[in-house]
């Protein structure tokens, strides 16, 4: 049954992989309405004028910040300063939201990176809703749930010489062959999603999973000796994740601003 698994499941990562690839237009839609906030304010001061002021010059640098980054000021929606007393300390307050209509996500998801890179304490901005979240979800589940099915392939054999030798279960071929497609998928739908802020979650699940993968290889190489068919079959588990990787690296290295 193992060669008639992997080969199937290996048809059915090499479809998704030309549907994700050929039909990404549709897939990963690039046309969003969203609006991305950016709150700011101005605290602690003497006086209400003095916060006002302090709020004034936020929001001026601000406005010159989206500017550098893209989007000038006549993109820019403002809310009316609200100025607030703390009753405890007598000090004053002022608070200003700064609205930017979203339109093109890859575009703004990558404005917002630029922005939130500065780390100033002062400025920041919301990040685009994907149009494809749903996709990203339901990916993120599966991702998971096989993940945790494809650990399983690492079992050992024990005494019983009648078990599949270790790895080698038709089902844990057919796990570890669609793994290689999710692992995939994950890979392309990051480089779509533009999430700066989830990359390192991102590298280490994919170098986990691909050297979970590694891992099996080596434990079932002898196991994939027994004909020239299997050998080549290999073969060909050992360059699928050779590019599986070069995917992973591809995604890394999208620019995320």
């Amino acid at each position: 049954m193992v060669p008639y698994v992997a080969m199937a499941m290996a048809v059915l990562d090499i479809v998704l992989l030309v549907v994700l690839v050929f039909f990404s237009a549709s897939i990963f839609p690039t046309q969003i309405d969203d609006a991305l906030i950016s709150g700011i304010g101005s605290t602690s001061q003497p006086t209400a004028a003095g916060a006002r002021a302090q709020l004034v010059a936020i929001r001026e640098r601000a406005l010159a910040t989206f500017a550098a980054n893209g989007v000038p000021r006549a993109g820019v929606a403002e809310t009316p300063v609200e100025i607030e007393r703390d009753a405890q300390d007598k000090t004053y307050s002022a608070t200003q939201s700064l609205t930017i209509h979203a339109d093109d996500y890859p575009r703004f998801a990558r404005f917002a990176n630029r922005i939130n890179r500065l780390k100033d304490a002062d400025i920041g901005v919301s990040f685009p809703h994907a149009p494809f979240q749903r996709l990203i979800t339901g990916a993120l589940v599966v991702f998971l749930v096989f993940a945790l099915i494809s650990t399983i392939a690492l079992e050992t054999r024990k005494a019983d010489v009648n078990r599949s030798p270790k790895g080698m279960h038709p089902l844990m071929v057919g796990v570890q062959t669609l793994m290689y497609g999710v692992v995939a998928t994950m890979a392309i739908v990051y480089a779509h999603f533009l999430g700066d802020g989830i990359a390192g979650m991102f590298a280490i699940l994919e170098a986990i999973f691909c050297v979970t993968l590694a891992v099996w290889l080596y434990q079932t190489r002898r196991s994939w000796a027994q004909s020239t068919g299997y050998r080549l079959g290999y073969y060909a588990y050992v360059v699928a994740l050779a590019l599986l990787v070069g995917i992973a690296i591809w995604a890394f290295a999208q620019p995320m601003v």
